[in-house]
């Protein structure tokens, strides 16, 4: 558990709450798919990004989640991510619907000149 509660500080005041040793019920509202990978980014960032340059539509899920989670790595990973793939995202996710503070935080990776390319696309 000092593993999740590190990695994923959303569950550390939830599982405060708990006797140690004692059992723990965690409900999971989001795609299996999605938790594995932020299950496997506590090993490292290694397997995510491969999973990420395979399909790059798991990144807003992903962007999202881990932001609910409290994984700030992820979160910033998925931001330079998104930023560094920015036209694909740009005509295939509605990234206006992301919340304010994940827009920002993507937007400000965004270099000047990249902008400047989509917006002559």
């Amino acid at each position: 558990l000092d593993k999740i509660t590190s990695s994923m500080r959303y569950f550390s005041t939830y599982l405060q709450r708990t006797k140690p040793g004692g059992p723990v019920d965690i409900s999971v509202h989001c795609d299996l798919v999605i938790f594995e990978l932020l299950l496997t980014f506590m090993e490292g960032p290694g397997d995510i990004m491969r999973a990420l340059m395979r399909d790059l539509s798991l990144a807003i899920p992903i962007y999202i989640s881990s932001n609910f989670l409290k994984m700030d790595g992820l979160v910033e990973l998925c931001a330079q991510f998104i930023a560094s793939h920015l036209p694909h995202f740009a005509s295939t996710a509605d990234l206006v619907a992301l919340p304010g503070e994940l827009f920002s935080r993507f937007a400000k990776a965004v270099p000047e000149a990249k902008l400047e390319e989509l917006h002559e696309l």
